[in-house]
């Protein structure tokens, strides 16, 4: 009853639940989707190039956690075009007890992609959240 799946009512709100160690839409690494042109998983890279990293990792674009830092990196395929790995961030703590008097380097935020639905093609954003507020819905208002 307190799983987050519950709390949260996913299931009564349409919002799809994926479950850390199951495997989704053929992918062979744990708890990773692939939608379009783009997969999503934990990650597991850390440091500051671990978007980079994870490019490498995929060979394709990803969008990825783990590191609760906000970073990205664009790198081109050999075949032609390009392909970027994103980590928006994340919604916890910025700075937890346990990081003592170290500073963390955590960013809040959030990752928006619009899609073109006949092709595929996408852009990802990277959505900060500064002082507890995204500043997202105050630029769409201007766009009007």
């Amino acid at each position: 009853m307190m799983s987050v799946k519950n709390q949260l009512r996913l299931k009564d709100r349409g919002i799809p639940y994926y479950r850390q160690g199951e495997f989704y839409d053929g992918c062979p690494i744990p708890a990773t989707i692939k939608r379009g042109k783009c997969y999503f998983t934990h990650g597991s890279r850390v440091g500051v190039d671990a978007a980079r990293a994870m490019l490498n990792d995929f060979g394709g674009n990803v969008v990825f956690g783990h590191i609760h830092r906000m970073m990205s990196f664009v790198g081109q395929k050999v075949s032609g075009g390009q392909i970027g790995a994103w980590c928006p961030g994340f919604l916890g703590k910025l700075q937890p007890y346990w990081k003592h008097t170290q500073i963390s380097g955590w960013a809040h935020g959030y990752g928006l992609q619009i899609v073109e639905e006949a092709s595929g093609a996408f852009l990802h954003l990277n959505i900060p959240i500064i002082n507890g507020k995204s500043l997202l819905f105050s630029l769409t208002s201007r766009m009007k």
